[in-house]
Formats: structure tokens, sequence, C-alpha cells
């Protein structure tokens, strides 16, 4: 299933190799415990950081429970397991594939206009270039969303 030279061997892996067509709910697991072991910390040192029980962490990573797909748990393995920025995307996914990606299931059932969005995308076929450029609008319009409040911001501290 995994090719150990590439996604499971040498230092730290990348996630960003594993194909995502084999994402499992016993991937995510696999690659904390990876990770986990090349950095030299025990399963009781991590889930110490995490606030978490040893037996949970154990349980996440032998795919015996969901892996955390929000919150300070998912944080923390990022922070703890020092998961490189551009590999962020790919750890989330890999998370919400333990659940069978119900939290985007979710979020789809609760917006229309999403679903809508992604009806369309799939009857055109979109290159990957295609989804790389609509990521790219997307981080245009998150960025003027945050300028525009902070000057909101600004504005309601100047009075």
């Amino acid at each position: 299933m995994y090719n150990n030279s590439n996604n499971f061997g040498g230092d730290l892996m990348d996630f960003n190799k594993i194909d995502p067509l084999t994402y499992d709910k016993y991937t995510f697991g696999k690659c904390i415990r990876k990770q986990r072991e090349e950095q030299g910390v025990s399963v009781r040192g991590l889930a110490k950081n995490l606030h978490i029980s040893p037996m949970y962490l154990s349980d996440i990573e032998r795919g015996n429970r969901y892996a955390p797909v929000k919150g300070n748990i998912l944080s923390g393995l990022i922070e703890y397991l020092n998961i490189p920025e551009n590999q962020v995307n790919s750890f989330y996914d890999m998370a919400n594939a333990t659940k069978g990606y119900s939290e985007y299931n979710k979020y789809l059932m609760e917006n229309r206009n999403a679903r809508l969005f992604l009806r369309k995308a799939m009857e055109m076929e979109l290159s990957s270039l295609e989804w790389d450029a609509l990521n790219d609008m997307l981080d245009d319009v998150i960025n003027n969303r945050e300028s525009k409040k902070k000057i909101k911001y600004k504005s309601s501290y100047d009075k």
C-alpha cells in the first residue's frame, strides 16, 4: 500500500507524497506513529504535551479511534510533530479521511452554494492548474476579508 522509500522511510516523512487515494482510517495513525518515532518521542511524552491520555493517542495511532479533525489536539500534533507548513493540508486531509471526510460532508450538506460550486467544478472536470487558480482566488478573498477586519478594528479603536 505504501512505498516505504518515499512515504515512511528517510528522516521525517513527507505527508504530501502519500497518495490521497490510499487514505483510510489507518493512514493518519501510521503517519503519527512514524513521525513521533522518528523524532524519538514516546507515546506518553506526546500525550502529555497534548493533554490527552496515552491510551487515546495509542488508539489513534492504531486506527481504533477517529483522528481529531479540529481543535487543540490536531493543532498540537502539527506543532509537536513539527509538521511543515506546506504539508499541513495533507495532514488535515489524512485526519478527515479517518472519519470518511464527514466534516466535509457535513459542510456540504449545510451549504447549498458549496454544493453548487463543487457540482459545477466536477462537471467542468477542472485541471490541477484550474484548481490552483481557484484556490489562489479564494486566498485573495480570505486576505481581503482579513484586511477589512483589521481596518474595521483600527477605526473602532481610533474613536
